[in-house]
């Protein structure tokens, strides 16, 4: 029976540990429009587990949750009313990066 070299586990593992984390926003929904504060929420999911879930809006880093459900509240009176992007990055303890897909939101806060 052939079980193989210390190598030929080793990359093997190393296949395994380089899956790419998914992450997906969950609220809101692409398109929304919104006001105040607003809870940005993503799931992650990784085979050697998520370490971590930043929150970037319009490409800039915004927060960080390292505990499941991933969540953050975003203030939208901090940017200008107007279409603004939002993504995710979900990281894992191999340092694999996965980000989401972008989410465009129109904040239409009151003057």
């Amino acid at each position: 029976m052939n079980r193989g070299t210390g190598a030929d586990t080793a990359r093997a593992v190393s296949r395994r540990t380089q899956r790419v984390p998914t992450v997906s926003i969950t609220a809101p929904l692409n398109g929304a429009t919104v006001v105040g504060t607003v809870s940005i929420n993503a799931t992650a999911s990784d085979n050697v587990g998520v370490t971590k879930v930043e929150f970037y809006v319009d490409g800039a880093l915004k927060s960080t949750d390292t505990t499941s459900p991933y969540s953050y509240s975003w203030d939208s009176t901090s940017v200008a009313n107007g279409s603004h992007s939002l993504t995710a990055k979900a990281y894992d303890a191999a340092l694999n990066v996965g980000t989401s897909t972008a989410i465009g939101v129109t904040v239409n806060n009151p003057s």
